[in-house]
């Protein structure tokens, strides 16, 4: 399994998987991405920067670890 590489580019897209998901993560500001699962319509998420943590919220789906300010090695273990 690889780190999660965000691009801060409009219209990029970067595709991580985890053990059991497939997470895209869609720009949609400086910082800021929108977070889906490849396979659950019913799951949505948001992503932003804060310095050199990020802070997760779910929109839609799972809320587990929503509003935790987190590193990108923490985030992809809660995504895991």
């Amino acid at each position: 399994m690889s780190s999660i590489q965000l691009e801060d580019l409009p219209d990029r897209v970067t595709e991580w998987s985890s053990a059991n998901n497939t997470y895209r993560f869609t720009y949609v500001a400086p910082g800021e991405w929108d977070v889906h699962r490849a396979h659950d319509i019913d799951y949505a998420a948001h992503l932003r920067r804060e310095g050199d943590k990020y802070e997760f919220r779910v929109e839609d789906g799972n809320p587990a670890g929503s509003g935790r300010v987190l590193s990108l090695s923490e985030l992809e273990d809660l995504l895991l």
